[in-house]
């Protein structure tokens, strides 16, 4: 043991006490303990076999920790749960809560439930199980949904009723009522009965099975009824001719018209509008909408897209963000980001893995939190296994290195400095001299500082 009036010291053991020129102290019981009082003998860090404080930081190394102010608190108990302020994760349960850019929130419980809001607080969109609901829409998967803006809804029970601003329907009983373009109405009772209506409502046209009436003629077809423009051979079949194209049917079978064809009794059909979309529909396997050749939307059994994003629900899910930004997510395996810039992200879940490839570097504190990751920017490059259990980080100039607390090395542009089982050897430099001293046990130098030029660039 070695004392004097400012220190102590037992270098077999490993511990010393010592008082700093700011009038503070430092004493090391190493590995097992440490505390650092400032002049007024406060405690500014200390730290009792894995438990650690210093300042605003304090852990259980290496499962729990919270560092920050209190109005921007981060906290993490690792693997299971990250908070940062008001946002929070859980990546075990693909779970989390987050604010965006524009003030908006998110929260996710993969694939239960999922809740957002804009800046004012307003429910924009969410689900829980097959249930949907944004600010136009509500959807109960795959037999029930409303939707469209006040006063003009849309909804219905797939496949057995469907109801408009200006129509209704019963697919399966072929029955359906809807207004026309003139401003009167129709109703068909497939094959046996239809009326139709003017825009005063009074009835224009009827008929009951093969009693047909139009304007002021009524007539009770035979089998066959053929004219210039027409084909009847009652019940089942019927062509029409006119300007616009030719309508016909084999009823209950088939119908179609110039820019639309149906299969009633199988839910499927297919039509175009005047400004260029078309529809294709197979009840409720598969539909497709398009805009001049463009989708607009479709699905095939659970995979629905659109041009921005796409799921086979709840598995996968592929879309892009406003900001241009591309992410895809494989439940529950794997996770992909790229940016706009080029940046882009691959996460491995089961593995606790990430890898990040971009043109700078992220050393944010979320980034380090990843257990196993690899990053490679146009500005550096990094590698941590097991947090920083294993560490080796170049960064523009620098570059610095760790293997648990065994070994630590950093370069700055000059001599490299190191410590051995973190300061019972190592090298220092002074970068305003330009000198570099080897030390053993922290504080006994051993040589002499040797003078290094000024420093350069390592990249």
């Amino acid at each position: 043991m070695f004392s004097g009036p400012t220190y102590w010291t037992v270098p077999l053991g490993l511990s010393a006490g010592w008082k700093r020129a700011d009038g503070g102290s430092i004493a090391w019981v190493t590995p097992l303990f440490h505390v650092d009082r400032d002049a007024a003998g406060t405690i500014t860090s200390m730290h009792v076999l894995n438990v650690v404080k210093s300042g605003d930081l304090t852990g259980l190394f290496p499962l729990i920790w919270a560092y920050g102010p209190p109005e921007n608190r981060h906290q993490a108990v690792v693997p299971l749960w990250f908070r940062n302020g008001d946002s929070w994760m859980s990546p075990p349960t693909l779970s989390w809560s987050t604010h965006r850019s524009d003030g908006s929130r998110t929260t996710w419980i993969t694939p239960l439930f999922h809740h957002d809001r804009n800046r004012d607080s307003r429910m924009t969109s969410m689900h829980v199980l097959n249930y949907f609901q944004d600010q136009k829409t509500k959807v109960v998967f795959p037999v029930w949904y409303r939707t469209g803006e006040e006063g003009r809804k849309h909804s219905g029970f797939i496949p057995a009723f469907f109801k408009g601003p200006d129509y209704w329907a019963v697919p399966l009983a072929m029955t359906a009522r809807w207004q026309r373009a003139n401003g009167g109405s129709a109703t068909w009772v497939t094959p046996l009965f239809h009326v139709g209506k003017d825009a005063q409502g009074k009835t224009t046209d009827w008929h009951a099975a093969n009693v047909i009436h139009h304007g002021a003629n009524t007539q009770i077809l035979p089998v066959v009824f053929r004219g210039p423009n027409h084909l009847v051979i009652a019940p089942f079949y019927y062509q029409f001719h006119s300007k616009s194209g030719t309508n016909r049917g084999v009823l209950p079978v088939y119908v179609a018209g110039p820019n639309w064809w149906s299969v009633p009794l199988a839910m499927t059909g297919a039509w175009k509008g005047a400004t260029g979309s078309a529809t294709t529909l197979v009840t409720p396997l598969y539909h497709r909408t398009t805009n001049n050749h463009a989708l607009r939307h479709m699905h095939v059994l659970n995979y629905i897209a659109t041009p921005r994003w796409s799921t086979a629900f709840p598995v996968w899910w592929d879309w892009r963000t406003a900001t241009g930004d591309r992410r895809q997510l494989a439940l529950p395996l794997w996770y992909r980001r790229v940016r706009a810039d080029g940046d882009r992200t691959v996460t491995v879940f089961p593995g606790l893995f990430s890898y990040h490839r971009g043109p700078r570097l992220d050393t944010s504190f979320a980034r380090q939190l990843i257990p196993f990751q690899v990053q490679k920017a146009d500005n550096g490059r990094e590698v941590n296994l097991f947090w920083w259990i294993f560490h080796l980080r170049e960064h523009k100039h620098r570059r610095e290195g760790l293997i648990g607390p065994v070994w630590f090395e950093h370069r700055d542009g000059a001599p490299v400095e190191w410590q051995f089982l973190g300061g019972v050897c190592g090298r220092q430099n002074n970068y305003r001299t330009n000198t570099s001293q080897n030390y053993l046990l922290w504080l006994i130098p051993l040589g002499k500082r040797q003078k290094f030029s000024s420093p350069t660039p390592v990249l």
